[in-house]
Parts: C-alpha cells; structure tokens; sequence
C-alpha cells in the first residue's frame, strides 16, 4: 500500500469515527454559544455580533478570529439549510464540525512530522494513535469543545519549523495566540 493511501485511510476513519458520534448533544451549554455566535455573526455581521447577539445569547468573548471561523461555517450552513434552526440536530451536529476537522488535520500534521523523525511507519502509528484516541474524540465530536482547533495551529506551527517555514511558523504561531488569548488571559489571572 503506497504512503498516501495509507495516511488517506487514518484520516478518513479519523472524520468517519468523529462524525458518526457528532450526534450527540455534547456540552449543551458551549454548544448553544457557538451556534448563536455563528447565527448573530452571520445575520448581524461579525464587528456587530460583539455588541449584541440575537436570542439573548452572551456576547462573544473569544477572538475575531474564531468567531469568524464560526461566521464561515455559519455560512455554509445557512446556504445548505436555508435558517438557522438551534435545535435540529444538524446544526448542532455542523457546529463540531472546525473541531472535527482540525482534528483530522492534526492526524496528518502528526504523521508529517513523526515521519520525519522516525520514519512512515512511526508516522503512520502516530496518525492513527491520535485519529482513535478516545480523549480527543471525546472532546471534539461528542462535547463539542474547540481545543483541538488551537492545538492543530501549534501543532501546524511545529511542523512548519521542522521544515525550514520560518515565516509560516510565525504565521501559525500568531493565529494560535490569536485564539488563545482569552484562555491564556483567564488562566493568568487565576494564578493571581
């Protein structure tokens, strides 16, 4: 079996495993928030949605750029569907999708860089360690949490530093801090 399908096969199983658990409710709480911030970033427009959000949702308090990932999705989903519907478990199903995707990604970012380290076997056992890991499927298909959307970006960052990408390193590494910075934040004045 060539190399890419090889790594083509981890990362479908890792989308197929991830999606056909999506269906649950996850974290309803996080949930909720994202598909009003996509709906009022949509509807409202992004700079509008940090100062009111429709259905009384709270207002955002991460950065533009996940709401405007979330505006994206926001997007699609309306064009597919047509309205914003809170609770067809479609939405709530479309809203882990960044999540889920970020994840694949990361399978592949894995196996990138095991690969050059310790070879396509490693970097194969790497990908698939990550694509069945019950902690991450856990976290981003069935409870709906973004972690893995940050870590993708770091993780991207680290992989174009072991191949020579110092400006996309600094690209990758911005964005990640850029998403961060809420969390980074709040975890820094706790420790005070």
């Amino acid at each position: 079996m060539r190399r890419v399908d090889a790594l083509f096969i981890v990362l479908v199983v890792a989308f197929v495993v991830r999606f056909s658990v999506s269906w649950h409710p996850g974290y309803g709480f996080d949930i909720g928030v994202y598909q009003g911030w996509a709906r009022s970033a949509v509807e409202l427009g992004l700079a509008q949605s940090y100062e009111e959000q429709i259905g009384g949702n709270m207002l955002p308090d991460y950065p533009p750029f996940s709401i405007t990932m979330l505006a994206g999705f926001g997007h699609v989903y309306k064009f597919m569907f047509g309205e914003f519907d809170l609770y067809s478990m479609s939405y709530k199903m479309f809203i882990k999708l960044p999540a889920i995707f970020s994840d694949v990604i990361l399978c592949g970012l894995l196996f990138t860089i095991i690969r050059k380290w310790k070879g396509r076997k490693a970097g194969l056992a790497g990908a698939w360690i990550y694509a069945l890991n019950p902690a991450a499927i856990y976290d981003s298909a069935l409870w709906g949490q973004t972690d893995s959307i940050y870590t993708m970006l770091l993780v991207a960052s680290l992989a174009a530093w072991i191949h020579q990408k110092r400006d996309l390193t600094a690209i990758l590494l911005l964005l990640t801090l850029g998403l961060l910075h809420n969390k980074l934040l709040n975890n820094s004045l706790l420790m005070h």
